[in-house]
């Protein structure tokens, strides 16, 4: 038995901590007090490590591959927001009458269309 799982180890390319996980998951698939030896014959239990590993190695790549994905849509959100055009308070260069300065610290529309009871705009 010893021998049959040093050869799935270098089969698989699984640390001995992961074959002892499978194996342990193994027996606790089992019902309570019964031998792993003496009712699961060899290569019904290699079947099993293998498909375990087969398991745990997609999971590990689908979690990895989930986590670059990740990463790629915050890095195309993050340039998506650098490639905006500047904020118009933030785009104007030139110097400002006092009137303007004035509609754009009020937030006024350029044609003053959310002032009411004003009076005329000149």
């Amino acid at each position: 038995m010893k021998t049959s799982i040093h050869e799935w180890m270098d089969a698989l390319g699984a640390t001995p901590e992961q074959m002892s996980a499978y194996l342990a998951a193994e027996e606790e698939a089992l019902p309570k007090g019964t031998d792993p030896i003496l009712v699961v014959d060899i290569p019904e239990l290699e079947r099993r490590v293998f498909l375990r590993h087969e398991a745990a190695t997609a999971k590990a790549e689908a979690a990895e591959l989930r986590a670059q994905l990740s990463k790629k849509q915050s890095r195309a959100a993050q340039s998506a927001k650098q490639s905006l055009s500047p904020s118009r308070r933030v785009a104007d260069a030139g110097a400002l009458t006092p009137l303007q300065q004035t509609e754009r610290d009020l937030n006024l529309d350029p044609d003053w269309s959310n002032v009411t009871g004003f009076g005329h705009r000149t």
